[in-house]
């Protein structure tokens, strides 16, 4: 775990070189992939609006409307799933999720009029 694969080859197995320089012998390998959520490093956000949202560990800390510390900016999927679960990284969570992103807009509206 917390390693990166700098190379691999087979040699009847697998020999893996890992990225801290060592290396593993082994009859079968499974990598976990994925990546380190941050929105902060989201290109598509701006800078300012980036750092206005608070977060806890690269997470945006939402409501429990999906609604993030920048009024109106909500997020779904795998980046609510530390304030929401796993769950949120699979479709089953769609209409759930949903109902109560809908709930949070309309109630902001009826908060603004």
């Amino acid at each position: 775990m917390g390693q990166s694969v700098a190379s691999a080859a087979s040699n009847g197995g697998v020999c893996l070189k890992l990225g801290d320089g060592s290396e593993r012998v082994a009859d079968h390998v499974l990598l976990g992939t994925g990546y380190r959520v941050d929105v902060r490093r989201y290109s598509f956000l701006d800078s300012a609006l980036a750092t206005a949202i608070r977060t806890s560990g690269g997470y945006p800390i939402l409501s429990r409307f999906f609604e993030s510390s920048v009024e109106g900016l909500y997020f779904l999927g795998a980046v609510a799933a530390a304030s929401a679960g796993p769950g949120m990284r699979f479709v089953s969570h769609t209409g759930p999720v949903a109902a109560a992103v809908t709930q949070g807009v309309t109630e902001g509206r009826r908060r603004v009029a």
